[in-house]
């Protein structure tokens, strides 16, 4: 069930809600209540009409209409702004795009909608848009002027087959003055979530426009990047959303190793120069690809991921008590005899005697959505059993990393790694991460 949102029109009360029998990932289920408790779904289909927390919807001031934001009509990995007509069930495409157009709100006129746009040579951006003529208006400039168009390169959507067949959906970044008869270094980048997607061009959340930016970066230096939206994200469907019941760090994770082996059958990749990394779930199945593949990765980068899910579900309950949690439903629930096998797989502690290659660990002191114990916990198994690792906290530093301070020693440090591990033979790589 979607947020219930009212306003009053007449006698009639627009209350948005999600249809539980959507196939695909679930549309906003637009509903008209009136004195003789009738409704009518208002959007459907083969789409994503909600998503990200950025892709809200709202309601005109007179409640007759309501915008909201989707990838019907356009590639799954963008999203642009409609506009349906609560009487008639009509819905109207408000934005040509290409990009995200996201957190829209009405004027109190009705003139207006404003709304976020990020796109493939702009960063996020307040813009007005007409609902009746179109007329768009940018408000901010966010993008610097030496960011030009010719010094940014656009992705690739490809899928590739995960380990049960699956098509995993990712986008594949060439480096500048790409040469097919070279051999690239290449990275994997993992999203957090897991419930996000990454976008075509700059992202609407703030922490994965940073990466795209810091990826911009690698493809100016050598480096290919691929993203992946592993199954668990969203844009692709229910059935890929909702993918990863009672398999985590198994069938999500097998997505992004899979990643690295479909590189692999790229000629221009050095097959032993691959790294992974990611922020949050994806630090976390950063920490699952190099403990339970081993061979996979030349290098993995862990940025404040879970390490030990029994330790985080107690903390999470004496933090935040009662709240609900998603992630206890891929679990099957709170840890039993009927899913102790669950719990036991998802956690990557319990693998750490596969940890064969070097981990790089960040993290912020003040972490409100992972526990800094989990730090504490990796330090420990690594020490014990005598791993390559190295650790980099920021007193102070969020969960995603919120100082500019934090941004100038972390990008550097994950550079020189994968200089360190990509760049070089293995036979001349650093004995130890320290």
């Amino acid at each position: 069930m979607g947020p219930t949102t009212t306003r009053r029109s007449g006698a009639r009360f627009p209350v948005a809600t999600i249809n539980p029998r959507a196939t695909a990932t679930p549309a906003p289920a637009f509903r008209r209540r009136t004195a003789r408790i009738d409704s009518v779904q208002l959007t459907d289909g083969e789409c994503d009409d909600t998503g990200h927390a950025a892709d809200v919807y709202s309601f005109s001031p007179d409640g007759t209409r309501v915008v909201y934001c989707s990838n019907r009509d356009t590639d799954l990995n963008q999203r642009r702004l409609w506009i349906v007509d609560l009487e008639r069930g009509e819905s109207t495409l408000l934005t040509p795009g290409p990009g995200t157009d996201s957190c829209a709100s009405w004027s109190p006129d009705g003139r207006w909608i404003a709304y976020v746009h990020c796109g493939p040579y702009e960063s996020a951006d307040i813009w007005l848009v007409n609902p009746e003529s179109g007329e768009r208006r940018q408000v901010s400039r966010s993008m610097p002027e030496s960011l030009t168009p010719e010094k940014i390169t656009l992705p690739t959507h490809i899928t590739y087959p995960s380990e049960d067949g699956l098509a995993v959906h990712a986008d594949l970044f060439l480096p500048k003055g790409f040469d097919p008869n070279h051999r690239y270094p290449a990275v994997v980048w993992v999203h957090g979530g897991m419930a996000r997607q990454m976008r075509y061009g700059w992202h609407p959340m703030r922490s994965y426009a940073v990466f795209y930016s810091f990826h911009q970066y690698l493809l100016h230096r050598g480096f290919v990047v691929l993203s992946v939206d592993y199954r668990g994200s969203i844009g692709y469907g229910r059935a890929y959303e909702e993918a990863t019941y009672r398999s985590m760090c198994q069938a999500e994770l097998a997505d992004v190793v899979a990643g690295a082996t479909y590189l692999r059958s790229l000629p221009y990749i050095d097959p032993e120069a691959i790294a992974v990394y990611g922020l949050s779930y994806g630090g976390y199945l950063t920490l699952g690809a190099l403990t339970k593949y081993p061979d996979a990765f030349a290098l993995g980068i862990n940025i404040a991921g879970v390490w030990d899910w029994e330790q985080y579900e107690r903390w999470r309950e004496q933090q935040y008590p009662g709240s609900p949690w998603h992630g206890i439903a891929r679990l099957d629930g709170p840890k039993g005899e009927h899913n102790a096998d669950v719990w036991y797989n998802a956690s990557p502690l319990n693998f750490v005697h596969g940890l064969s290659k070097p981990l790089l660990n960040l993290m912020g002191t003040e972490d409100e959505r992972v526990d800094f114990a989990q730090m504490d916990a990796i330090i420990r198994d690594c020490v014990e059993h005598g791993k390559d690792f190295a650790v980099v906290y920021y007193p102070g530093e969020t969960h995603m990393f919120t100082w500019r301070k934090t941004w100038e020693d972390a990008f550097p440090r994950i550079e020189r790694a994968f200089k360190r591990y990509l760049t070089v033979p293995p036979a001349e790589r650093p004995p130890a991460m320290i």
